[in-house]
């Protein structure tokens, strides 16, 4: 069986700057960096979506036009990138993360 890998610092720096002052409890972690899912006072969720909801400007038509719903997207429906495939959302992820993480 494999061991679980330990959170790296970026992304408890990511966490730290996404839900400051929250302490969230790490309910699952996936192999790659960033793939965490978690849940805390009143928020819950997968750590690339928090990061897009809330430092990626997602109803940018270049945003929108990534997702699976591009139209609700660029309409400020925030289903439109949530309901997007796995790969869609990783995609969003890859392309703003190093610009705004500073990889």
């Amino acid at each position: 069986m494999k061991a679980a890998r330990t959170i790296t610092r970026r992304e408890e720096q990511l966490l730290k700057r996404l839900y400051p002052g929250m302490n969230p409890e790490i309910t699952e972690v996936g192999e790659r960096e960033f793939d965490l899912h978690f849940k805390g006072h009143k928020v819950s969720g997968w750590l690339p979506l928090g990061f897009i909801r809330q430092l990626v400007p997602w109803t940018s038509f270049d945003v929108a036009f990534m997702t699976d719903y591009p139209e609700m997207a660029a309409e400020g429906d925030w289903s439109g990138v949530r309901d997007s495939s796995e790969e869609k959302i990783w995609a969003i992820f890859n392309k703003y993360a190093p610009e705004i993480i500073g990889e």
